[in-house]
């Protein structure tokens, strides 16, 4: 069992997630993995809140990492639910970042049409620093330290757009990535108008400049 498929039965909310389409793929210890949900009645989604790939990593070269969309609206028989209005989402990403060790890393695309992906591109086109934006903040709640756009033109095929969050590998990193994140924080601010900024994004940026400077302390 490769530990994507661990992920299989755990709790979102009234839902449990499904693990589907696991599939070994060209390069070694890359799987294509499908995550649906499911309710009481045994219903499964059409749709899946999570599709990509997991990699095993390389030995002590390369820790595991996944590379997915993240879907905020899921298509059920009889409806559509938006996991982001309801809280779930980001219970989501908790459950499948936890697949992912210290030094590991997700990559997370923002090109699909939701108004997730659409806030967090308009946010970085504005120059706020990824961890602030939408999709941002929710995966430092889920644990991830340094976050970064990333986009890469693969052999000449254009890739979409993704948050590169990578968690750290021990407590002395972790210690040093808060460091630059506020230090990152405290630049964007002494650069930006405070009244220039959404409100929103002002109180979740003092809110974490508060966390990371007590757990330095």
């Amino acid at each position: 069992m490769i530990p994507i498929q661990k992920l299989h039965n755990k709790s979102i909310g009234p839902f449990r997630i499904s693990v589907t389409q696991i599939k070994p793929l060209k390069l070694h210890g890359w799987f294509g993995f499908e995550l649906k949900l499911f309710n009481s009645k045994g219903e499964i989604s059409k749709t899946p809140v999570a599709k990509g790939i997991y990699s095993k990593g390389r030995g002590s070269e390369i820790a595991p990492w996944i590379d997915f969309n993240l879907r905020q609206k899921i298509q059920w028989p009889r409806g559509e639910i938006n996991l982001r209005c309801e809280g779930l989402l980001t219970r989501a990403c908790r459950e499948i970042s936890k697949v992912i060790p210290p030094g590991g890393h997700l990559m997370v695309s923002y090109e699909d049409p939701f108004p997730l992906h659409q806030e967090t591109a308009a946010a970085l086109s504005k120059g706020i620093p990824p961890i602030l934006s939408p999709l941002g903040r929710i995966l430092f709640e889920c644990g991830f330290v340094k976050i970064k756009d990333w986009y890469l033109s693969e052999s000449g095929h254009e890739g979409p757009r993704k948050l590169w969050a990578e968690k750290p590998p021990d407590k002395s990193w972790e210690k040093a990535w808060h460091r630059e994140v506020l230090d990152e924080l405290d630049s964007f601010l002494g650069k930006k108008r405070k009244r220039s900024l959404h409100s929103e994004t002002l109180e979740f940026c003092d809110v974490m400049r508060y966390k990371l400077g007590s757990e330095l302390q």
